[in-house]
């Protein structure tokens, strides 16, 4: 049974859905603007943004 990771969306309230917005685009924003490393894999401020975590973790290569 595959569950839809986004259902939490539907009990937001509408301002609750603007903060996760704003905090998304902020985001998004940093790690346009990052490089190297950073930008390629590893950005825990972006997954932590997800109410789901894949299964087994996040594989961040060394």
């Amino acid at each position: 049974m595959i569950t839809d990771p986004d259902a939490d969306l539907d009990s937001m309230s509408h301002a609750d859905l603007l903060s996760a917005a704003r905090a998304m685009r902020h985001a998004i924003r940093i790690h346009r603007d990052t490089s190297g490393h950073e930008l390629c894999w590893h950005h825990p401020d972006l997954w932590t943004l997800l109410p789901d975590t894949p299964t087994g973790g996040q594989i961040v290569p060394d």
